[in-house]
């Protein structure tokens, strides 16, 4: 009993988004392919490494538009069971819509810790990040801090299918060309997960991206997730 409240709980507070509602909303899509994998392959002494990279495509204005295209590369230690550090780097191509086009170059490092709780698992992850734009004119460094909250559950009634929710705020912490320091988006999503064989994994979902603005309406990007994952 006390296990089915713990995940109701969960799932409520990640499907309610506690903000007004927003005067711009867009419909995206965001497309991922991942490859990951650890480094035993290259020497049993190196297990304990891990490594992943990502690519995704997101297509916004109903749909209809590529407005981002991203790649991301991160190695990572398993310090225990439960926790891992990790140092990444994204490039970043942006089309926004109504705005010059420009890249965006960001490293970042992770925590990440996750624990059995109830009937799934609970994964925090932290990530600092520092980002600056390509642009010679406009490239003040900017200071971004994200907090995830991810829970995950096999699917008792669906083998080999699990349910994932999160929540993930973000924090701007210096003004910039960026924005202001404060809350700056949050992000709320539902996901499916398929183990289709032993190494491959499909996400189909929905993301609810709400973005904050100075001195511009806020705006809501409802987004349709598809995920291809292969571990190796």
């Amino acid at each position: 009993m006390k296990q089915n409240v713990f995940l109701i709980i969960v799932i409520v507070s990640v499907l309610q988004v506690p903000f007004a509602s927003a005067t711009e909303e867009d419909f995206y899509g965001w497309q991922s392919f991942s490859l990951s994998g650890d480094m035993s392959n290259v020497s049993p002494s190196l297990d304990k490494f891990h490594w992943n990279v990502m690519s995704q495509t997101r297509l916004g204005n109903d749909h209809k538009d590529l407005t981002e295209y991203l790649l991301f590369a991160q190695i990572g230690y398993q310090l225990n069971d439960s926790l891992s550090v990790w140092l990444g780097y994204t490039h970043d191509w942006l089309s926004p819509l109504n705005v010059q086009e420009y890249q965006e170059n960001r490293s970042y490092q992770d925590l990440l810790w996750n624990r059995g709780i109830g009937p799934g698992v609970l994964r925090l992850r932290t990530r600092f990040e520092q980002r600056f734009k390509n642009a010679v004119s406009n490239s003040d460094l900017a200071w971004r801090i994200r907090q995830m909250v991810e829970y995950r559950w096999s699917l008792p009634c669906l083998p080999r299918t699990s349910l994932i929710v999160s929540e993930e705020p973000f924090f701007l912490l210096n003004n910039s060309s960026w924005g202001q320091a404060g809350t700056s988006e949050n992000r709320a999503s539902v996901i499916l997960d398929f183990k289709l064989d032993r190494n491959t994994h499909l996400g189909l979902g929905y993301l609810n991206q709400y973005i904050f603005r100075t001195n511009k309406n806020n705006r809501a990007n409802h987004s349709l997730l598809v995920n291809m994952a292969f571990n190796f």
